[in-house]
């Protein structure tokens, strides 16, 4: 998954990440590189510690559902992402779970909820500061007050290493996955140009995605989130995916 001082490049340079291209295959290839149900025992055991009475969560950017799917037993869960594709995968997979399709920025939701996520990285995609800032502020408005926000950043530029070559494959009986990429830094931006060779029954195709995605600071996370009214419980370097996570408080009675 610089010194931004400017904003960065505007978004309208890349295309939206809607995923549709692998969307029937993202649980294939992100089932093996992830530990799903013991992120969402962190996220539960965090909660309890920070806001033990929570019972209504909001999973911001939540592609096939595959978190929600394992909090739901401990919360009222909701999904939102801006992929249709991956909406689609979600839906079929929990059809009693409401998801909703808008971009972390500008989502507008009646409900306010007790504990909003946003994981894997996904605020990257704001890919520069004015759009990080409306992300975070939105997700703090969906909050009750006293509520928390578990916010996993993507990687910072110290941590982003551009040039480095990345593979992986899915050896499945009625599936293969092969994707490769070199990821490169343009400016404050990340981008990967992702390579992928599919096979099924049907027979083998290739197609790319690219990604994009913001590198930020710690100062500028935590600047965006005061900004937003939330205050700074505790910042976990790993995470639980290695890419860091805060964990804040909406101090705002009334937005």
């Amino acid at each position: 998954m610089p010194e931004l001082t400017g904003g960065g490049p505007p978004a309208a340079v890349y295309p939206a990440p809607v995923y549709d291209d692998i969307a029937p295959f993202y649980d294939s290839i992100y089932g093996s590189l992830k530990d799903y149900a013991g992120e969402a025992r962190r996220i539960r055991q965090l909660v309890d510690e920070y806001r033990p009475g929570a019972r209504t969560l909001l999973d911001v950017g939540c592609g096939t559902g595959t978190h929600v799917g394992h909090l739901r037993e401990r919360f009222d869960v909701v999904g939102l992402d801006l992929s249709g594709g991956l909406l689609r995968v979600a839906r079929g997979k929990f059809p009693d779970i409401p998801f909703h399709q808008a971009s972390m920025d500008s989502f507008e939701l009646t409900e306010r909820f007790d504990l909003v996520t946003c994981l894997f990285g996904a605020v990257g995609y704001m890919r520069d500061r004015t759009r990080l800032a409306k992300a975070l502020a939105n997700m703090a408005s969906h909050l009750h007050p006293g509520g928390l926000l578990l916010l996993e950043p993507w990687l910072g530029p110290d941590k982003f290493r551009a040039g480095s070559i990345t593979q992986n494959v899915v050896d499945d009986a009625d599936l293969k996955v092969a994707w490769m990429y070199v990821a490169r830094r343009e400016g404050n931006v990340s981008v990967f140009d992702i390579h992928y060779l599919v096979g099924t029954h049907n027979g083998v195709s290739h197609f790319r995605d690219e990604q994009v995605l913001g590198l930020f600071r710690d100062e500028e996370y935590l600047e965006a989130l005061a900004a937003a009214g939330l205050s700074l419980l505790a910042h976990h370097e790993n995470g639980l995916h290695g890419y860091g996570l805060y964990l804040c408080r909406n101090t705002w009675t009334r937005r």
